[in-house]
This record gives structure tokens, sequence and C-alpha cells, in this order.
């Protein structure tokens, strides 16, 4: 059973997969620390999208949507305009994404006060390759579409031409692209309009009260003089490089359409941003971390990255094991398409 007031951060999925693996020799990576819900599917109307809920079994207790929380977790893409002559309307690209890269960590209090650093990138990862597994064995029992091509969502290459050929190329350091979702009924058509609101409220961090109880309440990010709410045609003149993003990354349904079956990674719920010094509700953090993300420093804009689009996987990468799993599990190989010899 799957509760949605779990808080779960990158530790926590590390910290899974060190147990599923402990507790399953043959599970060599920890795969058996995820699985796809084929029991929580839902179709869309047009009967074109199937989606299937993926979960964690956390620290082996019990099994949660993967939903990934982050506090200051800075932002290192450029986010253009929308527009009718902008280039992604020609390619088709509508979506807005924050980026971030995988070497950037973040640190927040634990439940006794200390500060521990978190590694996304890392949890991330094993995520991706976990999914990748599950989604090869559903299609070898017929569950997911076999002729279907399977997109891991941690992406450590990209497919670039170079002297007329296309060659695979790797990243120094792999982006992780992560969507601002448009508000429900958003026709794909009208992305490129420059006027369509966000499914998530999104916070000034800046801006803030502190309320009777101790907690810190923050006042929705607005644009302009006449305070107007962001949307995909303002939002770029908000969110800066640099800024630092505060919230929830959903893992937590893979998505089965157009050929292909994904692992697609966006923000849920609430977003709160610090935007760079030198740029232009409740929050339903504990009261430490409301402070953290409201006390946040040292932050500049930096020169943004440009996100990452046209990018291919690499199909031979694997996770490597983590550091805190017991040594005898080092250096052994990933299991490739051997499902017999691993009992998930």
């Amino acid at each position: 059973m799957s509760s949605s007031a779990v808080e779960i951060y990158p530790s926590d999925v590390i910290k899974s997969v060190a147990i599923a693996i402990r507790k399953n020799p043959t599970d060599k990576r920890g795969y058996s620390a995820f699985r796809i819900n084929y029991s929580d599917k839902y179709e869309a109307p047009n009967g074109r999208v199937t989606y299937y809920g993926f979960e964690i079994n956390l620290y082996g207790k019990s099994w949660e949507k993967l939903r990934i929380s982050v506090i200051n977790f800075k932002h290192l893409g450029k986010i253009k305009p929308i527009s009718g002559d902008d280039s992604r309307a020609v390619l088709g690209f509508y979506d807005i994404s924050f980026m971030f890269r995988s070497s950037t960590k973040f640190s927040r209090p634990n439940n006794l006060g200390k500060m521990v650093s978190e590694d996304f990138a890392k949890a991330f990862k094993y995520a991706s390759d976990a999914f990748a597994f599950h989604a090869k064995k559903g299609q070898s029992l017929n569950k997911l579409d076999p002729d279907f091509k399977i997109l891991p969502a941690y992406k450590e290459s990209k497919k670039v031409k170079k002297d007329g050929k296309f060659v695979i190329e790797k990243f120094e350091d792999p982006p992780i692209n992560v969507k601002i979702k448009f508000q429900k009924g958003t026709r794909e058509e009208d992305r490129k309009l420059p006027h369509i609101g966000f499914m998530s409220k999104i916070f000034d961090a800046k801006k803030f009260r502190e309320t009777n109880n101790g907690g810190l309440e923050f006042e929705e990010a607005t644009i302009g003089d006449d305070n107007m709410k962001l949307n995909n045609g303002n939002i770029h003149e908000f969110i800066k490089g640099g800024s630092l993003i505060s919230g929830k990354i959903n893992l937590g349904q893979v998505v089965e359409s157009q050929d292909k079956i994904s692992l697609p990674t966006s923000m849920l719920g609430e977003i709160y941003v610090k935007v760079p010094e030198n740029s232009g509700g409740q929050n339903k953090f504990s009261n430490p971390l409301l402070h953290l993300i409201a006390e946040a420093e040292n932050i500049v804009e930096e020169e943004p990255s440009e996100v990452e689009t046209d990018i291919e996987v690499d199909s031979d990468s694997t996770t490597p094991i983590a550091e805190d799993i017991v040594d005898e599990f080092e250096g052994l190989d990933g299991l490739g398409d051997d499902f017999d010899d691993l009992d998930i």
C-alpha cells in the first residue's frame, strides 16, 4: 500500500537498493527494490496511452510511488520564451523543464538535525536502470508491448553527427531534465501559445512570512507590476540559471505510448524557487526544511546550459554498485537478459 504522506529522499532510495541486495544475493544491482505495478493501471480515454505505477520497496517495508524530494537543488538550464517563431515550435518541443547536472548535490537536515548530503543522480540512475530491467521483463511476459522501444530516464550519452555520420557521445556530466507539467486539459497544439499555466503552484522562496506555529508561508511567484502568475510565456523572466529548486520529482509512472515505454520525470505538487541575487500558500515541508529553503545563500545567476533534447541512451550502461553496499557485491557483472537467475 502506497502512502502519499511518505517523504522519500535520494539517500532513502540508495539505502533501499542496498537492503534489496542484502536480502537477495542473486539481485546484484538491487532491481528488486523497484517494481512496475501492473494492477495500478490507467488507460487514457483515447486508448493510445497506458499508465502503470512505478514503485520502490522503501527500506524493504512498504511499496511507495517513487517521488523523490529535493531541497535547494540548483537548476543550471536556460528556459527559453515560447513563441510561434521559436525553433522549438517548429520542432514540436513545447515543454518547460528544469535542468540539473549529475554532479550537483544538495544538503538537508535529517531527523537528528544533522546535515546530510544527497545525491539525486545516483538514486535516479538506480531507478532508471531498474525501470529498464522491469520493462524488459514485462515485455517478455507480454505485460508490456514487446515491440515498443524502452527509453530509460537517465541519459548518459547522446547521438551527434560527425563527418556525416551519427555517433554516440558520452556526457561528461549528464543532464537531468525535469518537466514542469502544464495545467490539466492543455492540448498539445496549445503548448506553443504563450499564456498556458502549470499544474504545480510555483512559490517565490525569497518572499515569505512566519506563521504563528513557527512555520513559514511563501508567496506565489509572479512577474511584473501587475503581479501576473507564471505561465509558459513569462516563466523565463523569473527562473534563471543558478535558481535553487525545492519540491518533489515524480518518477512514479511508467508510460506506454506511441511505440515507446518510458519513465517520465516531472515536478509534482508545489515548487519553491529561490532565484539568483542579480536576477530580476503554505509549504508542506517540515519546519526545519522551510527555513533551509528560505535561508539558502550564495547563489548568483550562472551562465545557463542549453537543455539537451536529442539524446540517445547508451544501452550498455549499468549502475555501479553503491559504496555503502557490502564489499562482496562490488565488481560483479550486471544480469543483462538472464531473468531466470533473478528471483523478482
